[in-house]
């Protein structure tokens, strides 16, 4: 029998796609292969991607290679948006396991996969990676502020690192923020985790404006470790509160001096 691999000759989409039925798996990945360099013929490609979208997350290597193929690299990065749309996991751990500069395309692709690709970049911002976050971050300013109530909600229960992640991702929104700024910082104190968190995220979006509030709040026990990492999320936009934070590196608490830290190092860059 004429094997893929030993055929001469192209093969048409609707062989290509039999093949990928073959309990070979070196028949299987050939038929991908030759899927994918069909996405650069103008004549084969809008098929080629339906076909590759069937095949599901089996497709999703073969796509993240593409990328590195200038030729190939809008057409796979269209097929892997739909891909992607019904397997954002796998894509995810395809996101973990890629080249930095791999994992900064797969983050633009999970940011045109639009709103239910929120919970699987929230999840990516878990990582002890920094460009694994970074490529989180990436797909988070694609998505707009159109996506924050499904943000929102999403962090709702999260820890205050991953908040935090969160809003430094979002830096640059900037969505309308009921209730303004004094109110965010008061929200912090709530004994609700879902409010602290909601009033953490919006506030690490606000730029310089929370930063004086910020600052008077240091002097509060209850929130202080809270008001100290959204100094830290606000970054470069913080600089004001580094004689405050600077007070507080020889704080007793070890999980505070942690935080300022993790402030300082972020305001001074």
């Amino acid at each position: 029998m004429c094997t893929l691999a030993g055929c001469g000759g192209e093969r048409s989409l609707s062989q290509l796609e039999a093949a990928l039925q073959s309990a070979d798996p070196t028949e299987h990945r050939a038929a991908l292969d030759e899927l994918v360099r069909a996405l650069g013929e103008q004549d084969r490609a809008h098929k080629a991607t339906r076909i590759l979208r069937r095949a599901g997350k089996s497709s999703i290597a073969a796509l993240v290679a593409a990328l590195d193929d200038r030729s190939l690299r809008t057409a796979a990065t269209d097929a892997l948006v739909w891909v992607g749309s019904d397997h954002p996991r796998d894509l995810a751990r395809a996101l973990e396991a890629a080249s930095p500069t791999t994992r900064h395309r797969l983050g633009r692709v999970f940011g045109r996969i639009g709103v239910g690709a929120v919970e699987t970049l929230i999840d990516l911002l878990k990582s002890d990676d920094c460009d694994v976050r970074a490529a989180a971050g990436e797909g988070f300013r694609l998505l707009g502020p159109t996506v924050m109530q499904r943000i929102e909600e999403k962090l709702r229960d999260e820890s205050e690192e991953v908040v935090a992640n969160a809003a430094i991702a979002l830096q640059g929104l900037r969505p309308l923020i009921e209730g303004g700024i004094p109110n965010l910082v008061l929200a912090l104190a709530s004994p609700d985790r879902p409010t602290r968190n909601i009033a953490s995220l919006y506030l690490g979006l606000t730029g310089k404006d929370a930063v004086p509030l910020l600052i008077k709040a240091l002097d509060a026990k209850e929130i202080r470790v809270r008001a100290v990492r959204l100094l830290g999320v606000l970054g470069k936009n913080a600089a004001d509160a580094l004689p405050a934070l600077q007070k507080l590196e020889d704080a007793e608490d070890a999980g505070l001096r942690r935080t300022v830290r993790w402030t300082l190092g972020r305001i001074r860059g």
